[in-house]
């Protein structure tokens, strides 16, 4: 099941990056940058209703509620050229995420009625809940490519290889405690669910592409493609 959240409340997030570069003897080079962020977001909330259901009769309704959530996610993204010479290059340019996203719900809500407003106030139902929901996220991804420049203008020939695979996971907790106060005693019931998710998508793909001069301003290009799933 995929986690929606609408968010209210107080937010903290703390953040950071880091990026980095290096050339090796000319031939090569390399890029690479990480950022990280952790999150946390607080709700707490109150609500009070009253009903008149008729004269005389007043009904409350009174709901005391903790909401917490929590992000953590990781980006890291890197990029290696190699050309050993005027002809060939190659360059790798892998990438990485994950994260993790955790809700936590409690509330209480609680039906009362009194005789009259201002009178004592006696409970007619209860409902406790506490839900619990989780989910991660993990994905790799990247692309390989290989060039080729002929000695002949304008003749090339590259070849690229994509490919990306991700992973979801998620679950719920869920548990319900209610009670009603009925004339001859107490009426108890509990509803616990658990609540398991899972996805997994795989790409690959692969580019072939190759151009031939055709006369002085001429390019004539030829292109093959092909993806597994």
């Amino acid at each position: 099941f995929p986690v929606t959240i609408k968010q209210g409340g107080i937010s903290e997030t703390r953040s950071m990056g880091v990026n980095y570069s290096d050339n090796w003897d000319k031939k090569g080079k390399m890029s690479a940058s990480y950022f990280f962020s952790d999150g946390l977001n607080r709700q707490d909330t109150r609500l009070d209703r009253n009903f008149f259901v008729q004269d005389g009769i007043q009904q409350q309704y009174r709901e005391n509620g903790d909401n917490r959530t929590s992000t953590v996610s990781h980006r890291l993204s890197m990029r290696l050229e190699y050309n050993p010479d005027t002809s060939h290059s190659i360059v790798f340019s892998p990438r990485f995420n994950a994260s993790r996203r955790r809700y936590k719900q409690a509330f209480v809500g609680t039906n009362l009625a009194a005789a009259a407003v201002g009178a004592g106030s006696d409970s007619v139902s209860q409902t406790q809940v506490n839900q619990l929901d989780t989910s991660y996220n993990v994905g790799l991804s990247g692309e390989l490519v290989w060039r080729y420049k002929f000695p002949v203008r304008g003749r090339t020939i590259s070849v690229a290889l994509n490919g990306d695979g991700s992973q979801q996971d998620a679950t719920r907790g869920y548990r319900s405690d209610n009670r009603v106060w009925l004339a001859n005693g107490l009426s108890d019931s509990v509803i616990d669910r658990f609540t398991d998710w899972g996805n997994a998508q795989n790409r690959l793909d692969l580019d072939v592409a190759y151009t031939e001069p055709l006369g002085k301003n001429g390019l004539v290009e030829l292109k093959y493609y092909r993806d597994w799933e």
